[in-house]
């Protein structure tokens, strides 16, 4: 079996081929949309115009994911009428009798009480006990001085991600340096995503931990899991539910570097230990390897799959499509509980990667072709709109991460975050299925208005398969990605 990284050529089957069915029947798929002949690939099309960060921040920042006007109103001087994406993007439809549901914005992210103990006690001192250069810093507590000389480190990685392609980065954890730098600065940022991915999706963690009280072990497995940032994420929720806990709760690690697995091990372990909640229940396995290969040992039923950004890596290939070998064995061991999520960077590589996976999920049968087997953020099974071209599918929500020494190294790093921005896909477990009834007029925003100029007419673009409806909203409307309308006369 070969396997190769994710940017190589793969094809893609199309669903349907009928010409009855579909508007263009000679054509091959590209990753959920169909495109002319010789383009058999799998990844983003079009250029990226630097490399992507690992901090997506900085990506999403200035790329919006929506196409801009000018103050005319034409397409931006940068768009290329020739491209195909542009093209498909004129021919979307408008759509004017639609309104609002009156559902909120993504509500800002509820932070549990925990957080503040392990981000601004737990984690520095114990960076700093197993971290700082000298045995006379050790044991002592974590004081500005310690926060000093961490930022060397942190500004040192945030440039390393900057400047170099995830494919070209050295293996950084392998210094305990970066190691250190990541926990106290990167582990938070990405932390707070899960979070606030625990708390949109409260009925998934429910269905994990139903599972669990059912079996009597609510097992976890991280694919990726570095520091454990995943489950760590999930620990600190599963501590300010209400009601009552599995037994025990098992988290499998999966990485190629044992050593960070090491760390993420320690800290679930001090956290399982310091609350009478969690004594006694909390237990950590690693599995250290190529995560393709070590997840096809696991033969334990699972309550809980989480990925944390690993498709911006690399996924595992066979004969130039994505090999449904450890997919289809992970969803054996999912047939109950939360399901899997994928968490990935706002950034439009990685994003435009994980929808292709979840077309791809659906073309080769993994999973059943219903919108009740995702948990988010899609309302339909068709193939997804944003899966090439110049828009892509992410989201942001205000936030500001809880902290004084997350604080501390965003000031030292000039990146104060207001916002949380990434991608993400969740995808249930066979049985435990999303019920939420889902209206067939419902529709997702997927972009903030597309002009900012406050004298061009108001549009966003909604979610509908194949191709995105533009949808023009009166000025008196407040629309922004996230946020879901029901269309009329539907």
């Amino acid at each position: 079996m070969s396997r190769e990284k994710t940017r190589l050529k793969m094809k893609l089957k199309p669903r349907d081929a009928n010409p009855e069915n579909r508007e263009e029947a000679s054509t091959t798929a590209r990753g959920g949309q169909f495109l002319p002949r010789g383009k058999k690939t799998f990844g983003p099309a079009g250029k990226i115009s630097r490399p992507i960060p690992r901090d997506e921040d900085e990506m999403a920042d200035e790329e919006t994911g929506v196409t801009r006007r000018n103050a005319r109103g034409r397409e931006s001087d940068d768009l290329d009428p020739s491209d195909e994406s542009f093209q498909r993007r004129m021919e979307t439809r408008d759509e004017k009798n639609a309104r609002f549901t009156g559902g909120p914005v993504l509500p800002e992210v509820d932070f549990p009480a925990s957080w503040t103990w392990f981000f601004d006690e737990c984690l520095p001192a114990w960076v700093k006990d197993h971290y700082s250069p000298k045995e006379s810093w050790k044991g002592k507590p974590f004081t500005s001085e310690d926060g000093k000389f961490f930022l060397k480190g942190i500004r040192d990685l945030s440039d390393l991600f900057t400047d170099d392609r995830p494919k070209q980065l050295p293996d950084y954890l392998a210094h305990g340096k970066y190691r250190s730098s990541y926990m106290l600065y990167f582990l938070p940022l990405q932390g707070a995503k899960f979070i606030a991915l625990f708390n949109q999706h409260s009925k998934a963690v429910d269905a994990a931990v139903a599972h669990g009280l059912e079996t009597g072990t609510m097992r976890i497995m991280d694919l990726g899991a570095g520091p454990a940032t995943a489950s760590i994420a999930l620990l600190l929720n599963l501590l300010a539910r209400k009601g009552e806990l599995p037994p025990k709760i098992e988290f499998v690690l999966f990485d190629q570097n044992s050593a960070i697995l090491k760390d993420g091990e320690s800290l679930l372990r001090k956290i399982g230990e310091s609350f009478p909640k969690m004594r006694g229940r909390v237990t950590v396995r690693l599995q250290v390897g190529d995560l393709w290969q070590t997840v096809l040992r696991e033969k334990n039923d699972v309550s809980l799959a989480l990925f944390g950004h690993t498709l911006n890596e690399y996924l595992p290939m066979r004969d130039g499509r994505p090999d449904p070998k450890p997919f289809s064995h992970i969803f054996s061991l999912l047939k109950f509980g939360g399901g899997i999520l994928w968490a990935e960077p706002a950034a439009k590589m990685p994003s435009q990667m994980l929808s292709q996976l979840r077309d791809y999920l659906f073309e080769e049968g993994l999973i059943e072709e219903t919108p009740h087997r995702i948990w988010g953020p899609c309302l339909h099974s068709g193939r997804c709109p944003m899966a090439v071209g110049r828009d892509w599918c992410h989201f942001s929500i205000a936030g500001k991460i809880p902290g004084k020494w997350f604080g501390f190294f965003s000031k030292g790093l000039s990146k104060e975050k207001e916002w949380l921005k990434y991608s993400y896909l969740w995808i249930t477990s066979e049985r435990d299925l999303n019920s939420s009834p889902i209206a067939p007029n419902l529709r997702l925003v997927l972009t903030d208005p597309l002009s900012r100029d406050p004298r061009a007419k108001k549009e966003v673009l909604l979610c509908e398969p194949e191709i995105p409806l533009r949808y023009t909203f009166s000025p008196t409307e407040f629309l922004r990605r996230g946020m879901k309308i029901l269309l009329k006369n539907r």
